[in-house]
Parts: C-alpha cells; sequence; structure tokens
C-alpha cells in the first residue's frame, strides 16, 4: 500500500537523523521520465509527497512536475526549481526514456553528481511522461509498478542496473536491451529493444523474447513446439567457450511438461526421452536463429563478442567479428518426471 511504501523511504531517511519538518521540505523523488524533442530534453519527475496531519499519522500522494532545456542538464536544472523543494534522488528506482535520448549524454551528467543514486533501471517507452502521469487503480507510485513488472521478469539484476549498463556502452564490446513499457489499461511490461551502442537497432517480437529470457533470466519459461507441445524451462544456463577461433555454446536447463496433445503415456521413460530428443533440436534452432537476428543486426546481447576478445585480447576490434567465427551450439534440456529427471545430452 502508499502507506507502507512512504514508511520505508522514511526510515531510509530517518537513518540520516531527518525530522518530519526536513522530510517534507524534501521533494522526494521515485521515477524520472526523459523525453528528446526537437533536440531539447524534458524531463518529468514522479515526486512522493508526504506531511503530517494534526493526527500525526502520515498522509501521501504523488505528483508531477515537468520541464524542459537545451540540454538534459538544463532540463534538470529547471524541473528542480519547478519543484520548489530539495529534490532528493536517491530513491530513484527507474528512469524511463524515450527512443531519442542518447544513454551515454544522460549517463555523464548522472554519474557524476553525487546527490543521484545510479543503481536505477532503465525502461523505454513513446511517451515517457504519460507513463508517469497515469492514474493506476492498482498502484499509486508509478515507478514502483514498472519495477514490481521489471521482479516478475527477472530483469532486476545487478547487471541490468544503470551504472553496468553504461560501463556495457563503455566497453564496446557489450550491446544491452532495455524493456519497453506502455499502458493498456494499467502499466505493462512489453519486449525488449536492442541497442547497438546507444542506438536502437531493433525490438524483440514475442517469439524471440522468449528465447532471450530462458538463455538470460534463470526463470520459468513456457516454449511450445510447431504441435503446441509445451514445457516450462527454468534454471537456464548458457555457457560460452572459446576453442580454436570456435564459439561453443551450452545451454543446460530443466523442462516440465505442461501440455502435450496426444496420449502420451507418461509412466513410460521412453515418452520423455522422445520430449526431451524434440525440445533439445527446437532449443538449438531458436538458439541459432537468435543469434543470425543478433549477426544481421551486428549486435551482441549473449556476451559472445566479449567472451572471444577475453580469450584473444590482442587482437585487433572488430564489431561484426561474429560474423566470421562459426558457432556451435549444444544443448541440455531435461524433462522432469515425477521428481526424477533424465539426462539427455545433444
Amino acid at each position: 500500500t502508499m502507506k507502507k511504501i512512504i514508511l520505508i523511504l522514511i526510515i531510509f531517511l530517518c537513518s540520516g537523523c531527518l525530522d518530519y519538518k526536513e522530510i517534507n521540505s524534501l521533494g522526494i523523488i521515485s521515477g524520472i521520465a526523459i523525453e528528446k524533442k526537437d533536440n531539447n530534453y524534458e524531463t518529468t519527475y514522479e515526486v512522493v509527497n508526504t506531511k503530517n496531519n494534526n493526527t500525526e499519522e502520515l498522509t501521501s500522494k504523488t505528483y508531477t512536475v515537468t520541464s524542459q532545456g537545451k540540454t538534459f542538464a538544463e532540463a534538470l536544472e529547471n524541473t528542480n526549481k519547478s519543484l520548489a523543494k530539495e529534490p532528493y534522488f536517491s530513491h530513484i528506482k527507474v528512469v524511463i526514456i524515450d527512443k531519442n535520448v542518447d544513454i551515454l549524454d544522460i549517463a555523464d551528467y548522472i554519474l557524476r553528481e553525487d546527490n543521484f543514486a545510479s543503481n536505477f533501471y532503465l525502461v523505454v517507452s513513446e511517451k515517457p511522461r504519460n507513463i508517469l502521469e497515469f492514474q493506476s487503480k492498482n498502484e499509486p507510485l508509478n515507478s514502483v509498478a514498472i519495477l514490481s513488472l521489471l521482479e516478475t521478469s527477472n530483469y532486476v539484476k545487478l547487471e541490468n542496473s544503470f551504472d553496468y549498463l553504461v560501463a556495457k556502452l563503455m566497453s564496446r564490446v557489450e550491446d544491452i536491451t532495455i524493456p519497453e513499457v506502455y499502458i493498456d489499461n494499467e502499466i505493462t511490461l512489453g519486449t525488449n529493444y536492442l541497442y547497438q551502442g546507444t542506438s536502437i537497432k531493433t525490438k524483440l517480437d514475442n517469439n524471440t523474447q522468449t528465447i532471450y529470457n530462458y538463455l538470460t533470466s534463470g526463470k520459468k519459461v513456457l516454449v511450445k513446439d510447431k504441435t503446441n507441445n509445451s514445457i516450462y524451462i527454468s534454471n537456464g544456463k548458457l555457457d560460452i567457450k572459446i576453442k580454436n577461433n570456435k564459439i561453443l555454446l551450452k545451454f543446460q536447463a530443466q523442462g516440465l511438461v505442461n501440455y502435450l496433445n496426444d496420449n502420451s503415456n507418461f509412466r513410460n521413460k521412453d515418452t520423455y526421452t522422445k520430449l526431451e530428443n524434440t525440445f533439445n533440436s527446437l532449443i538449438k534452432e531458436q538458439i541459432i536463429s537468435f543469434i543470425n537476428l543478433e549477426n544481421e543486426n551486428n549486435i551482441d546481447v549473449l556476451g559472445l563478442r566479449k567472451a572471444y576478445y577475453l580469450k584473444y585480447p590482442n587482437k585487433k576490434y572488430q564489431s561484426n567479428i561474429l560474423n566470421n567465427l562459426e558457432i556451435e551450439v549444444h544443448t541440455n534440456i531435461a524433462i522432469n518426471r515425477a521428481g526424477s529427471i533424465f539426462e539427455v545430452v545433444k
């Protein structure tokens, strides 16, 4: 609930010995929307407003403040003036950007500012400001709603936080993905945008998003074959090795039967062996198709290029190096049968 959220914020604030008067003088910002229009920046804050009433009970609400500037720094400065309170950036949860925002441009300011938390998560939206101004029936803080969606999708990891994304961009050998959010009755998580440097190169569809999810999230993901048989894949692990200028990939995961469209005998081990063969082949095809998508767009979000240059640090960097290397894919999907796992290595 909103009261719980505010109490959590106050606990953090009170750890610095702040009293209610000091808290009320702060504009506690939980999310920021950044848009770039006609080479100007527009920034919107989602602000948690806390105050005491006569019964000493905490009441709260959120509001947004928006302003513009020729640069990101100027837009923030103007938004701070519109806030009419001292901005408190230490509890930022998410920053929403549009497709025109240069991530390194905003990083140059954020990472130099001591009062700016940099462990937040980036998401992309067609209209970031609308997301923060949205009146949800379920969640009073839109930034918290977005964070919950990211947690459910297992995106909330250290390597996906803003400062880590910037480090990947600066390294040049790794590309990044950022999820989309949009409004469909409520704030909704879409598929990921794939970046080449600071520019969006392509966007995953539902099928390629499924592949990316089971390769990277470790979360339970539903996979269907062409006949609509389906299993849940979980605890996925992608192992990357470089040998003789060849990239060797091995993907291991556990599978749990979800649906079969025939009268298979679940007590027969051969049933599970057949399923494992079917889905190992399918997963292998899907991984190869995802790598082909990366090569077509000259991007790498799986870490193959990084693994190659860690193996051969003295080789001259080529962004398209993966197009020139043989990539061999192996899968090991073990279908769970009433607590027993039969290993099938392909």
